[in-house]
């Protein structure tokens, strides 16, 4: 009877293993692990276009396709910009029989852009060369990476524009004090000076000039401290262009021609009106200034721009998105594009001599970025100069 009982306890575990073998064994199972990896797991040939000829149903997620879709090429979805170099990496990778691993930007369905890390490595089946892999979405680690770049970005610039606006509040006020103490005693002498006396017109120089153009530097340098924050609010700027257009024609003389190039359908923003209509008064005047009396053009183009367009060095300081591009662009004789980012800094002479300082340069990149947009110089000798501004695209713009 014990030894009966002892047989029978035996044929559940017999059973187990039983199944457990057919489990292990069974297509089933190994498709229900594989469509369980995180990301896509694929397996595909050694070839140019990468063929994908197997892919976990993860490919749904991350590219969009669909689930009857069995095999599909993979180049043609990867990021021009990228596409040689992941390629390239590939190949050596299949040629040296080693794993290799990248990140790059697919395109889903939709047509929007994902951030893959590409992990794989090939193998030999028979005579064949395949590549197995896995691809893993890493867009919304590099959006929160670049989210925590953005924000210690924006506090490093606020305390240095802090800290700009202490020293520079304190040496404006006196540097005011001593201008108006200067026009005050020249403004008497030019009073008890006769007209044709030789020093009169110097003297006239002095009030009317030098001492009218410091006082309105140690003014906008004052401003700086009660600068206030934009009224971000949905706005189209192609009515911003041509009301600066209307100011700007009375301003520039007819040997300066004014061309446009604006796309009607460039969508809204989130801005503040005059703000805005600042930045362009500014830009455009650089632009005449650099043209030193001379005749030439001042263009102003509008145009759509998908975040895949905007150059990388740009990018890497916005947040991923559709944005619009306002371009000011002269054709005076231009000079080496190292010399561009040094008409931003604070008080760097503009390109006339004896003009202005840069400190309108200064606070139009400062009005940019408080819009979370960005603005480059781009500029290479005898092609002139271009201020390309990019901001983005408010998502409530249609």
């Amino acid at each position: 009877m014990k030894a009966d009982a002892a047989l029978n306890s035996q044929a559940p575990i017999r059973e187990f293993k039983s199944d457990s073998r057919s489990l292990l064994g069974s297509e089933q199972l190994h498709r229900t692990l594989f469509d369980g990896l995180p990301g896509m797991a694929y397996l595909g040939r050694a070839d140019r276009a990468r063929t994908i000829e197997l892919a976990s149903a993860g490919r749904h997620a991350l590219l969009g396709l669909k689930p009857e879709l069995k095999s599909f090429q993979l180049a043609p979805l990867i990021h021009p910009d990228e596409r040689e170099q992941v390629l390239e990496l590939v190949k050596s990778a299949v040629a040296e029989n080693r794993p290799f691993a990248i990140e790059y930007r697919l395109r889903h369905a939709r047509g929007d852009w994902r951030t893959v890390w590409d992990q794989g490595q090939p193998f030999r089946h028979g005579q064949q060369i395949a590549v197995q892999g896995q691809l893993m979405d890493v867009t919304h680690r590099l959006q929160l990476e670049q989210a925590r770049l953005d924000t210690e970005h924006q506090l490093l610039q606020s305390q240095k524009f802090s800290a700009l606006k202490q020293l520079v509040g304190g040496v404006a006020h006196e540097f005011n004090n001593l201008i108006h103490g200067l026009l005050n005693s020249a403004e008497v002498v030019a009073i008890d000076l006769p007209e044709e006396h030789p020093h009169h017109e110097t003297l006239k120089q002095i009030c009317l000039e030098s001492s009218n153009r410091a006082h309105d530097l140690a003014h906008k340098i004052r401003a700086l401290e009660h600068r206030p924050q934009p009224e971000r609010n949905p706005l189209r700027l192609q009515p911003v262009i041509e009301e600066c257009l209307q100011i700007l024609r009375t301003i520039i003389p007819a040997k300066v021609e004014l061309e446009t190039q604006i796309n009607p359908d460039c969508p809204k923003i989130r801005a503040d009106h005059a703000q805005l209509h600042q930045v362009m008064l500014d830009l455009c005047l650089h632009a005449w200034q650099g043209l030193a009396d001379r005749r030439g053009r001042i263009k102003i183009t509008l145009e759509n721009c998908p975040f895949a367009r905007v150059p990388g060095g740009v990018a890497s300081r916005l947040r991923p998105g559709p944005y619009v591009c306002l371009t000011v662009q002269d054709n005076s004789p231009g000079f080496d594009q190292s010399e561009c980012e040094k008409y931003f800094h604070p008080f760097h002479m503009r390109r006339a001599v004896g003009k202005k300082n840069g400190l309108e340069l200064f606070l139009v990149r400062e009005t940019i970025q408080a819009h979370q947009g960005e603005i480059v110089a781009e500029s290479e000798p005898g092609k002139g100069l271009a201020f390309h501004i990019y901001l983005p695209v408010a998502a409530d713009s249609r």
